[in-house]
Parts: structure tokens; C-alpha cells; sequence
């Protein structure tokens, strides 16, 4: 297809292209495209030919735009990686209907994709908005220079918050990885009384935290189960007992490991969650406040748990 131009926006381009060059001047600074720079002496010859400020007809075998490369390096900070630069294509149009530079961002292996949209964007709004100054000194070569310096500090910005974010990812992971990997226990706690609602809440909240399961049952006496790395359930029993047992007198944190089973795998824990089964267990007593053991019995046969009872409780019956 024949583009429709005039000999001034093509030298205009050309001359863009040429001062561009002459800057960045680096090895691999400035790539151009092989059709672009092919074209480049027919396109320069083209301008001679036509009358000024007449139209003039680029022939359908020629690019419809000048394309190049340029690496925009960030390298000017020890606390950013070696090597960090970001790519961008630069179209120059030829047609007279739109000469306005197309600068589009490639995604380097440091931003993710919704990261590497968002930059793409502000530069796009960068470029939308800077367009009058075209008709400034300099033209298309120091409005190119000009995006090219604020894409290079906004990157500079965009590589900081991507290594932090990968900093936090990896510690993330390495937290995940402390919670999901090591010995598999099944421990059983008695403690003398827990009735408080907020710390029978705390008990089955913050389990997920640290990747556990099993259950708790409130009372006096009260019964905890708790299923997962060995290292998470100690971790997790300490934050309860220092942070959500904060306010009670250290003499009356009377909590005692009763039984610790080793699990194979996590495929044998019998518990998919953490959570209070006080409501499930009837209440008998001439208070109407005392746990049917029976039931607890029972429960705990159907989760394949029965041994457990005579290991843990022996005996008795919890009141609420």
C-alpha cells in the first residue's frame, strides 16, 4: 500500500533517526530494523524528487515507518542488579495523517505481566500527554531523548519494588516451606479449664497460620488436638500461651502435653481444619454443665482415634 507523506515529514523522521544515532552511539544502544535501514537511502532520495510541501507518495515496497531498538540500561545504583535495562521499539511514521513517534515497551525478565502492562500504560499516558511538545526546539529526536530519560527513572523505580517484592516473595516461601516440610505430629494437650470464648476462638483462628488441624474441646477440664509440623504446633502453642493468654497469671497457664504420635504423611491427619467441637458433646450433671465423655469417645472412634481416648483422657467428664 502506498503511504501518502510529504518531503518534510520525511526528512523530519530521517533527521529524528539520524540524531538518535549520533547518541546513542553504544554497541546494541540503537538497533535499527534490516527493512528500515535497507529503505534508508531510497527514502532519503525521495524528498528531492517531489515539490515542497507537496504530497508525496512513498512506494508500497517501503516501510510505512522507520523501526529501531533501543536499550534503555538502569545500571546506576550498586543496590540493583547488574545488567538491569529495559527495550523498547521506536516507530517513526512516515505518513503524513500521523507522525507522532510509537514508543512501546518490551517485558524484561524482572516484571511480571501485570507489572510490565501497568509501566506500559503510564508510558503510553506519558507519551499521550508530552505530544504538543513536538513542535518544540529538538522535534521528534528530543521528545524520543525525553521519554526515553523518564522511562529510565520510572524503571529504575519498577526494578526497586520488583526485587523487594521478590525479597518478600522468597521469605515468604522459605516461611511456607518452614510451615509444610518436616516431622508430622499428632499432640494432645489437657488443660485444667478454658471457657473464655475469645480464647477458644484464638485456638481455632490462628491454626491456619501455621498450617494445623485438629480440634478443640472447651471445659473443665478442656482437651486440645493439634495435627502438623512438629516445629508449627511448638511455635503456635507459645503464641498462644504468651499472646492470647497474655492476661493470665503465669501460675494459672497450666497446660500439659498428655501424647505425641508421629503422622507418616498428610494423608494421615484426621483432621482437615481446626475447630471447636464443644457443641457437638451433651451436657449432663445436675448443672446441665458436664460433658458426656461417652460422646467424645465415640467421636474420636469415628475419626480413627480411638486409642486415643484411654492414652489421653482415662476418664472423667468435662464441664463448660
Amino acid at each position: 500500500m502506498v503511504t501518502a507523506s510529504t518531503p518534510e515529514i520525511l526528512e523530519q523522521q530521517l533527521s529524528t533517526l539520524e540524531v538518535l544515532q549520533s547518541i546513542l552511539s553504544l554497541e546494541g544502544e540503537l538497533t535499527l530494523d534490516p527493512q528500515s535501514a535497507a529503505a534508508i537511502p531510497i527514502l532519503s532520495d525521495l524528498p528531492s524528487s517531489a515539490p515542497p510541501f507537496e504530497p508525496l507518495e512513498i512506494p508500497e515496497q517501503l516501510p510505512s515507518e522507520l523501526t529501531f531498538i533501543i536499550l534503555v540500561s538502569l545500571e546506576s545504583s550498586s543496590a540493583l542488579p547488574e545488567h538491569s535495562n529495559l527495550r523498547v521499539t521506536v516507530n517513526l511514521p512516515l505518513s503524513s495523517s500521523n507522525s507522532v513517534p510509537h514508543i512501546s515497551l518490551h517485558q524484561p525478565t524482572w516484571l511480571s505481566r501485570s507489572q510490565h502492562k501497568s509501566l506500559s500504560q503510564e508510558l503510553e499516558q506519558y507519551i499521550s500527554s508530552n505530544e504538543a511538545t513536538l513542535d518544540d526546539g529538538g522535534g521528534g529526536s528530543q521528545f524520543i531523548l525525553d521519554a526515553l530519560e523518564w522511562l529510565r527513572n520510572r524503571g529504575r523505580e519498577a526494578l526497586e519494588e520488583s526485587t523487594k517484592k521478590a525479597a518478600i516473595e522468597d521469605a515468604t516461601s522459605d516461611q511456607i516451606k518452614r510451615k509444610t516440610e518436616g516431622k508430622l505430629v499428632r499432640v494432645w494437650f489437657w488443660l485444667p479449664s478454658l471457657s473464655t470464648k475469645e480464647k477458644r476462638n484464638d485456638i481455632v483462628n490462628w491454626a491456619p497460620e501455621f498450617d494445623l488441624t485438629g480440634f478443640v474441646l472447651a471445659g473443665k477440664p478442656a482437651l486440645l488436638c493439634v495435627e502438623g509440623i512438629a516445629e508449627n504446633v511448638d511455635s503456635y502453642m507459645n503464641d498462644i500461651k504468651s499472646v492470647s493468654w497474655a492476661d493470665i497469671p503465669s501460675f494459672q497457664k497450666k497446660i500439659s502435653e498428655r501424647h505425641r504420635t508421629p503422622l507418616l504423611s498428610s494423608e494421615s491427619r484426621a483432621f482437615s481444619k481446626m475447630e471447636e467441637i464443644t457443641h457437638l458433646v451433651d451436657k449432663g450433671g445436675a448443672r446441665g454443665n458436664r460433658g458426656e465423655m461417652g460422646q467424645v469417645r465415640d467421636w474420636l472412634i469415628a475419626k480413627g482415634l480411638g486409642d486415643a481416648f484411654g492414652l489421653v483422657i482415662g476418664g472423667g467428664s468435662f464441664s463448660s
